[in-house]
């Protein structure tokens, strides 16, 4: 019978190589954590040269501390990657059981980009619901500010004086946030909100 592969991470930050010249036959380094924090150890257990017995307790004589991973090791990480703003949203699949969920769940003839799906914002929500019942994940990347209308500063960035000024004396519409000249007739009809004044 072979034995099952067993995988532990060393918490040291000491380089792979050292991790290794503690190992036996068995066990091999097979890469960095990464957050490259720890080194991940992988083998199989053979006589009494066990990950419980020997390799644990060597690396701890080297002051390297070290965990077993158990469980699921199969999956790391969200499935889905979901990107955009706005009216539409691009559902892209990170591995094989999204690329089955997309199977499963989304119309065949869905605008495809890439292997990514586009949907339109008033499904986006249900689709995500759906996403996390069957025991998926996804992850969002983070919304990006619009550059400064008046300078084309990135947010965070400093504004020049002229345009810092300009912005103070500004308000921004109640809709969307966007700022307009305070001498401008009350923002009334928004273009980036299609909001109409009362």
């Amino acid at each position: 019978m072979t034995e099952k592969i067993r995988i532990a991470v060393a918490h040291s930050g000491k380089a792979q190589r050292e991790v290794a010249q503690y190992l036996p036959a068995n066990y091999s380094v097979i890469g960095r954590t990464l957050d490259n924090e720890g080194t991940i150890i992988a083998g199989r257990d053979n006589a009494g040269w066990t990950l419980d017995a020997y390799v644990i307790p060597r690396l701890g004589s080297a002051l390297i501390h070290c965990d077993e991973i158990t469980g699921d090791i199969g999956h790391v990480g969200p499935d889905f990657h979901v990107t955009g703003e706005g009216s539409v949203y691009l559902l892209i699949p990170l591995n094989d059981r999204a690329r089955k969920w997309i199977t499963q769940h989304i119309a065949d003839d869905a605008q495809r980009l890439g292997e990514g799906v586009a949907v339109e914002h008033r499904y986006i929500l249900d689709i995500a619901k759906g996403i996390e019942s069957d025991g998926l994940t996804y992850e969002t990347a983070p919304s990006r500010e619009p550059n400064c209308e008046w300078c084309g500063a990135a947010p965070g960035e400093v504004h020049p004086p002229a345009c810092a000024d300009a912005i103070e004396a500004s308000e921004s519409c109640d809709g969307c946030g966007v700022r307009y000249d305070a001498d401008e007739e009350d923002h009334a009809d928004c273009a980036q909100c299609n909001r109409l004044a009362p």
